[in-house]
């Protein structure tokens, strides 16, 4: 069963946010790990760099009752406002992102500037 709250947003009116299951969460990396492509460039990949911290198009529709259409109309901070209430609300969810992005970061070579580790 969804767990939904709503909230008045300035710029945008009323909208629904989505609070994840244990369930929902399980699913959405279970896809993810089906899916595993490229990103392709878009709409949703500009979305990204505009918002590294908010993903994409498709992860504001889940969180939300707004479209990707929708979403495309509204300005970068509604977006953010957006994003503010649906993070309070699946804090557990960003937190687990978050230590995913550290994790995987975590094995990612020096860069090429870095000097040589010493014996």
């Amino acid at each position: 069963m969804p767990i939904e709250t709503q909230y008045n947003i300035d710029g945008v009116g009323t909208v629904i946010v989505n609070k994840l299951t244990l369930r929902e969460i399980y699913d959405l990396f279970a896809r993810q790990d089906e899916d595993d492509t490229p990103t392709k460039p878009g709409p949703d990949l500009m979305l990204g760099l505009l918002f590294p911290d908010h993903g994409g198009l498709d992860d504001l529709a889940l969180f939300t009752d707004i479209s990707a259409d929708q979403a495309m109309n509204l300005p970068p901070d509604a977006i953010d406002q957006v994003m503010v209430v649906v993070k309070r609300e699946n804090p557990h969810f960003f937190a687990l992102l978050e230590r995913l992005g550290e994790l995987s970061g975590a094995h990612k070579p020096p860069p090429v500037s870095a000097p040589p580790p010493s014996a």
